[in-house]
C-alpha cells in the first residue's frame, strides 16, 4: 500500500541521514578540532564509523564535540588488533583543540599503546574479566609533554535485551605520571554499548574521576557515541 511504501522510504532515508551525519561528524571533528587536557574536563557527544579488517581486527574513527559552551572538539583513531581470544592490542591516536583566552587555541596530540587481557569467567562467555595496560604520551603544542602509565581493571557482562546484544561494563583505571613517578588520576567507568540495529551501535559512558593536584576538577563526565558499522552497509566487506 501507499502507507507501507511511505514508511519504508522514510526508514531508508533515516538510515542514510544517520550515516551521513556520522561521517560528517568524524571528518568535521578531524579537520576543525577546537583542549589542553580537554578529555579530563569535558563531556562529549561523538559520532563514528567502524571498519572490519581481516582476521577479526577493526578500526574505529570518532569525531565529537564537547557539551561545554566553547564546544571543544575531539577526534580519535582506534585500530583494534586481536592477537588471540584473550589478548588484543590497540594503538590509539587522539587530537584535541580548544579555544583559549585572547583568541588563542590549545592543541594536543595523544598517542596510546594499549594491551588488553580478557579472561572469560563462565563457559558461556557472558562475564569477562578485563585488564588493560596503557602507555600514554601527550604532546601539547607550545607546552610540556607528559608520559603516563594507565592501568585498568574491570568486568564486562554480555546480555540480550529485547533480542538486542548489549555489553555492560564497569572499570577502574589509575594514571601514573612516569616523569614524576607518582599517582596522577583515578577514573571509574560505567557504561554500555548496544547493537541496536544492523546499521547503528550506540555507546554510553559515565566517568567519575579524581585528581591529585587539581583544585577543582570536573569529576563527572559523560560520553554518548553513535557508531556506524560500515561493513553492514556494504563498505569494506559484504553486508550481514
Amino acid at each position: 500500500s501507499v502507507s507501507l511504501l511511505s514508511h519504508f522510504l522514510n526508514f531508508i532515508l533515516m538510515k542514510k541521514l544517520i550515516l551521513l551525519s556520522a561521517l560528517y561528524g568524524v571528518f568535521f571533528g578531524i579537520n576543525t578540532m577546537k583542549a589542553q587536557d580537554a578529555d579530563t574536563k569535558k563531556s562529549f557527544l561523538t559520532t563514528g564509523v567502524s571498519i572490519n579488517i581481516p582476521k577479526e581486527h577493526s578500526i574505529t574513527v570518532y569525531g565529537g564535540v564537547s557539551t561545554s559552551p566553547e564546544h571543544t572538539q575531539i577526534a580519535m583513531v582506534m585500530p583494534n588488533i586481536k592477537i588471540n581470544k584473550y589478548i588484543s592490542f590497540m594503538p590509539l591516536y587522539v587530537f584535541l583543540k580548544s579555544p583559549q583566552a585572547h583568541s588563542k587555541e590549545a592543541k594536543e596530540h595523544q598517542v596510546n599503546a594499549m594491551l588488553t587481557f580478557s579472561l572469560p569467567l563462565d563457559k558461556q562467555g557472558k562475564w569477562i574479566l578485563q585488564n588493560r595496560n596503557t602507555y600514554l604520551h601527550r604532546f601539547i603544542v607550545g607546552g610540556e609533554d607528559f608520559d603516563f602509565y594507565r592501568g585498568r581493571l574491570g568486568i564486562v557482562h554480555r546480555a540480550k535485551i529485547f533480542d538486542k546484544s548489549v555489553n555492560f561494563f564497569a572499570h577502574d583505571e589509575i594514571f601514573i605520571d612516569l616523569k614524576k613517578g607518582d599517582f596522577a588520576r583515578n577514573r571509574v567507568y560505567l557504561g554500555a554499548d548496544i547493537k541496536l540495529f544492523n546499521w547503528l551501535n550506540p555507546q554510553f559512558f559515565y566517568i567519575y574521576q579524581s585528581h591529585k593536584n587539581h583544585a577543582s576538577p570536573n569529576n563527572h563526565l559523560f560520553v554518548i557515541a553513535a557508531i556506524i558499522p560500515l561493513g553492514n552497509h556494504g563498505f569494506f566487506g559484504a553486508k550481514k
